[in-house]
């Protein structure tokens, strides 16, 4: 494998000198973020800047990001302008850009905020104002949550609607006209219901939960303990 990233490596510097920017963008696009993480430990700083600078896709930018240190993450989104770092961070998952933002300077991240739409910037500041290491300050907010008066046919069309703006959608939480966490459905179950029958008669009422100040620790291991992927992340009032 190293020897491997080493060849890859040279290439992607020979391709850059000769600016064949198609052919590079091509290996770039086959490449895993993990992947693409490993490539830069073979790569000089400028080069890997480099590339960042030819890529147009603001989404493929970001995943590619998220694999990357922070440091790099840093010195990177600095090359390219803060315009264009805020557009990227638009398209990281807001639990990722919170973590990217928390690293660097204040100032820095206030300036890029401000550059955002206000409503994703302040699913941003939401996660930054937990403390380090919290359930809170690791959670992420671009999840599915629906009213319990659906039926099993309704949810379905809306999460349809909604799957753009969830990263991933393993779990469907309920909520109450108060917004209130009162059951949860897997969405194999919800796929498997009777397209008639209302969420609320056949949800998981028994919600096992973390709150948003406990230790992310204390997360990790609840969703081991109980084999979940997920698990929602609430305060006191639910």
């Amino acid at each position: 494998m190293e020897e491997k990233m080493k060849e890859l490596s040279e290439k992607i510097i020979r391709l850059l000198e000769e600016k064949k920017v198609q052919e590079l963008k091509e290996i770039i696009d086959d490449l895993y973020p993990t992947e693409f993480a490993g490539l830069t430990d073979y790569l000089p700083l400028e080069q890997t800047i480099e590339i960042f600078k030819l890529l147009k896709d603001d989404e493929k930018i970001a995943e590619l990001l998220s694999e990357l240190s922070s440091e790099l993450q840093a010195n990177i989104m600095d090359a390219l302008g803060k315009e264009k770092a805020s557009n990227i961070l638009e398209e990281m998952n807001t639990d990722e850009a919170a973590d990217f933002l928390g690293e660097i300077a204040p100032q820095e991240s206030r300036e890029l905020l401000d550059l955002m739409p206000k409503e994703e910037a302040e699913e941003i500041e939401e996660l930054l104002k937990y403390e380090e290491n919290t359930a809170g300050s690791i959670m992420n907010n671009e999840f599915v949550a629906l009213p319990e008066d659906l039926t099993a046919e309704e949810a379905i069309n809306k999460i349809r609607e909604l799957s753009p703006q969830a990263e991933t959608i393993y779990y469907v939480y309920i909520v109450d006209k108060r917004e209130k966490l009162i059951g949860v459905i897997s969405l194999r179950d919800l796929i498997m219901a009777n397209p008639k029958a209302k969420i609320s008669e056949f949800m998981e009422e028994d919600v096992v939960s973390v709150l948003d100040t406990e230790d992310q620790e204390t997360a990790a291991r609840i969703i081991a303990d109980y084999d979940f992927l997920a698990i929602p992340v609430i305060d006191r009032k639910g």
